[in-house]
């Protein structure tokens, strides 16, 4: 599995010092294999502080469905909880494959779960940037530019300005991680493109060094670790 750190060194990985969280995307990627999946898990079960998550981000795959297969917009909500269900069947049975001790530490989230205030207000947040922030707005349509370039999916203004909501969604857990019964998980394992740069941007704006103002209104009091692990596209 190749893999690429972002905010910290493999060794303050390697050490534990987070507990992990794993990002699973619905509706844009190929089929996840099971031979993938449980190497995600085990890997996550070796790095983690206490508990790994496996977050299933399916009420934002709206977005991308009603975009990227024409849907309607009540069609398009359906269809991102059923495949929501299909991810959780798959990795319960996934889970069963490993030790009961193992099994303790790995707990499967839908989108709603993880979805709090301090989200929400992060997010709101990262809308008021993108309507006011001519370089961030730019920066988002840049990743969904790329992302549709390998779809071969050309987007007008409009269709750009709607998927946008799906990164501006998938951002304040990229920035500050999840929470889940008062457990943090500030380590994320992201399957992603290998050209895709957002976990760098992520990386600088947690830093200061690109956005400073929009680092002061976040205020972010931990740091988040983003470890990339690479997939193919379909076409």
């Amino acid at each position: 599995m190749k893999l690429k750190f972002f905010n910290a060194i493999k060794k303050e990985v390697e050490e534990r010092q987070y507990n992990v969280f794993i990002g699973i995307s619905l509706g844009v990627l190929k089929p996840l294999t099971k031979e993938t999946a449980k190497e995600y898990i085990k890997w996550a079960l070796k790095n983690t502080k206490n508990k790994v998550v496996i977050l299933i981000a399916d009420e934002i795959a709206k977005f991308n469905y009603k975009v990227y297969s024409s849907y309607s917009e009540g069609k398009s909500e359906r269809r991102a909880i059923r495949e929501g269900d299909k991810y959780f069947d798959f990795f319960q049975k996934i889970i069963q494959e490993f030790s009961k001790e193992e099994q303790k530490k790995i707990l499967i989230l839908r989108w709603k779960d993880i979805w709090d205030r301090k989200k929400e207000k992060i997010k709101q947040i990262f809308d008021e940037e993108y309507k006011s922030n001519k370089d961030f707005k730019e920066q988002v349509q840049f990743f969904l530019k790329k992302y549709s370039d390998k779809r071969n999916k050309d987007l007008d203004k409009e269709k750009l300005d709607y998927l946008s909501q799906y990164i501006l969604y998938e951002l304040p857990t990229l920035l500050d991680g999840i929470e889940y019964k008062k457990e943090k998980y500030r380590l994320l394992l992201y399957p992603t493109f290998e050209s895709s740069g957002m976990s760098e941007v992520v990386t600088k704006i947690q830093q200061g060094k690109i956005f400073p103002n929009l680092k002061k209104k976040l205020n972010l009091a931990e740091k988040t670790v983003v470890v990339e692990t690479y997939l193919e596209h379909t076409h």
